[in-house]
C-alpha cells in the first residue's frame, strides 16, 4: 500500500491496481471522489427500507454520507483530507471502514429518532470509533501521517490527478 513514503492503494489478485468501484453495496460518484452506500445495503445490514420511513431516501442518503465527511474533512492534520479520500477509494480496508461508519451513522440516526439536520449532536460515537480504528485503516486519525498520496498517479489510473 505504500512505496517510498507514497500511498499508493492495494493491489488485486491479479497485481492491477484496487480502483474505486460502484457495487450493490455502494455506488462510487468519480466526478466528486466519494461513495454513497445504496438502499439495498442499507437494508441488507440494518432491515431498515428507507424509502418507506423516509420522505425523500435520496436525500437522506446523501445527509448521512456528509455526515461522514464532514467529520473526515475536518481533521486538522495536513493532507490528511486527502489521504483518507484515497484510502477509502484505493484500499479495501479504507472503503469497508467508510461503509461501516455509515452503517453506524444511520443505525443512530434511526433509533434517536432525531432530525439529523437540525441537531448539532448528530454524529454517532460508534462511527467516530470505526473511523479512527487501525481495523480500518485508521480514517481519522489525529496523529500526523508519515506519507502522502503518490502525486504521479493521474486520472488514467481512475482517479484524482495528484493524488
Amino acid at each position: 500500500m505504500y512505496y517510498k513514503r507514497y500511498a499508493i492503494g492495494d493491489k488485486n489478485d491479479d497485481e492491477s491496481r484496487f480502483l474505486p468501484f460502484s457495487d450493490e453495496n455502494a455506488d462510487y460518484d468519480f466526478g466528486n471522489h466519494f461513495y454513497t452506500p445504496t438502499e439495498s445495503y442499507i437494508k441488507k445490514r440494518l432491515g431498515i427500507d428507507i424509502s418507506l420511513d423516509y420522505k425523500y431516501p435520496d436525500q437522506y442518503r446523501e445527509d448521512v454520507r456528509d455526515q461522514i465527511l464532514e467529520i473526515i474533512n475536518n481533521n486538522p492534520n495536513p493532507y490528511a483530507s486527502e489521504i483518507v479520500e484515497f484510502k477509502i477509494a484505493r484500499t479495501r480496508i479504507g472503503r469497508q471502514g467508510f461503509l461501516e461508519a455509515y452503517i453506524a451513522q444511520v443505525r443512530y440516526t434511526d433509533r434517536t429518532g432525531k432530525d439529523m439536520n437540525e441537531q448539532d449532536d448528530m454524529i454517532s460515537p460508534r462511527a467516530i470509533t470505526i473511523l479512527k480504528s487501525a481495523r480500518y485503516g485508521y480514517l481519522l486519525s489525529l496523529a500526523p501521517y508519515s506519507y502522502r498520496v503518490n502525486p504521479d498517479i493521474t486520472d488514467d489510473d481512475g482517479y484524482r490527478n495528484g493524488y
